[in-house]
């Protein structure tokens, strides 16, 4: 017999294998079509949607002027593909005591109030300022919120906005009134056409509520020393956020220098002062997406020694069957606490994220997530027919699962569908996050409620799993 025939003998040896494990071969082809549709709708909702564009930041507003300008203001924001407002026009309004909370608590990043007697056309130096609550190391959500701020406030003053921040620039700069007033001129002729392109179907029902700007004006007669002290909070911004090292700085400040706003950082005392979302997300999601594939493959054993007969040795034992199935729990257990204490220690000497703040807080959690994943991995390894069908099945569960439950990336930054939204919040990933990012970037300990909630959720899957597990262990391999 020639080798080629050899060969061909073999592989239809192999593929008569393969298709005779039905369970296998349609994980194996679901496997990459799972995946090609939950990473295709997460991508399309971190890009903003079908339309391309950027991704979108959460933000809380509070109207406490109430006018019909600022109102308008509101809806303006609403329409920005950069924004999700809160709260709904249908919900309960919020107060300002209530957004500085949130924020604070960690429930939102950025919260804007919109205090009495503001108006966008109003330029006074002592004309009430927008207040912006924001955590100070959200900063990617800070640029969205930003620009959405900024396009949305230059939309609603018909384009008398951008002169207004440019004739402050120039103030700030060092020009004289008589050089500002040089420069006006053009600058009237741009702010018409920017006016030409905002809002065409507002210019057609209302007229502007500000002229143009004139040199004899009081914003632009104004000293540069006045200018600098009404811009003392943008500069304090700065000096608090470090935005001289951010290579957007320059355009965010000048885009904030035409919104007048007053900032006021929110963090909890208690963060190291090194430690970013963007570590803290890392270190935490990673551990939870490695923390399930560990457990799986401990749990797989299971399958291992059925197909190797040792199973069957063990039956032989005057010992109850579902010991063998809590053996291997427990050895999951272990496992999982040893590889989630090395995978902290290191993340916490490379990042400096602080996670042994909290001692107590953090051995609960860890308890907590290693005892669901290791009930989802006996789950698998006792429903699974074979090696591979299991193999196959915990793969695309746990990237489906870490994708959804946010270790990847944060899910606040995502514009989900309804349908995706309620399952990524019905994924036990999505708990272990919450927890690990409660305790690690918001300083929350057991006390808190959010805690009890994510830590009740990952009890409440384990309990499920581990009952399916029973079930599917009495079923598979208890049978006589």
């Amino acid at each position: 017999m020639n080798t080629l025939r050899c060969a061909w003998l073999l592989a239809k040896k192999d593929l008569r294998c393969y298709f005779r494990d039905r369970g296998a071969m349609a994980v194996g082809f679901l496997v990459p079509i799972a995946l090609v549709t939950v990473f295709g709708w997460i991508m399309t909702a971190i890009s903003g949607g079908g339309g391309g564009g950027m991704p979108q930041a959460t933000l809380y507003v509070v109207d406490e002027a109430a006018t019909d300008e600022t109102r308008a203001f509101v809806e303006r924001l609403r329409k920005s593909n950069m924004l999700k407002i809160e709260p709904k026009p249908t919900a309960k309004p919020l107060t300002r005591a209530d957004v500085e909370k949130k924020v604070a608590d960690g429930d939102t990043s950025h919260a804007l109030v919109i205090p009495s007697g503001f108006a966008i056309s109003n330029t006074a130096a002592d004309a009430p300022k927008l207040v912006m609550f924001r955590d100070p190391g959200r900063k990617m959500e800070q640029q969205i919120i930003q620009i959405g701020l900024f396009q949305s406030a230059l939309a609603e003053s018909n384009g008398t906005l951008w002169w207004n921040g440019l004739r402050k620039s120039l103030v700030e700069a060092g020009l004289t009134n008589e050089e500002v007033a040089q420069i006006q001129v053009p600058a009237n002729s741009m702010t018409d056409l920017i006016g030409q392109f905002l809002d065409t179907e507002k210019d057609k029902q209302t007229e502007p509520s500000d002229p143009k700007p004139t040199p004899d004006s009081d914003a632009a007669t104004k000293s540069p020393a006045t200018s600098a002290e009404s811009s003392n909070s943008t500069a304090s911004k700065s000096d608090t956020d470090n935005e001289n090292e951010d290579p957007m700085a320059g355009m965010m400040s000048f885009m904030l220098n035409m919104v007048p706003l007053d900032d006021k950082p929110i963090e909890p005392p208690s963060r190291p002062r090194r430690v970013t979302y963007q570590a803290a997300q890392s270190v935490a999601g990673m551990t939870v997406m490695s923390l399930l594939f560990a457990l799986t493959g401990c749990a797989s054993v299971l399958l291992a020694e059925r197909e190797k007969g040792t199973l069957r040795r063990l039956f032989a034992m005057s010992i109850p069957r579902e010991s063998v199935l809590f053996g291997k729990l427990l050895f999951a257990v272990i496992i999982g606490i040893i590889q989630v204490s090395i995978l902290f220690v290191y993340g916490e000497l490379m990042f400096k994220v602080g996670l042994f703040r909290d001692p107590l807080t953090l051995s609960v959690l860890v308890l907590s997530w290693v005892a669901a994943a290791s009930s989802f991995g006996m789950l698998i390894a006792s429903a699974a027919r074979s090696s591979t069908q299991g193999d196959g099945l915990a793969q695309v569960v746990i990237l489906v699962m870490a994708a959804l439950g946010g270790c990847w990336f944060p899910l606040q930054m995502m514009k989900l569908p309804v349908i995706l939204d309620i399952a990524s919040k019905s994924m036990m990933t999505y708990w272990a996050m919450s927890g690990f990012q409660g305790m690690l970037w918001n300083q929350l300990d057991l006390t808190n409620s959010k805690m009890q909630i994510a830590l009740a959720w990952q009890w409440g899957w384990a309990l499920v799993l581990m009952s399916l597990a029973i079930y599917f262990f009495r079923r598979n391999y208890c049978r006589d």
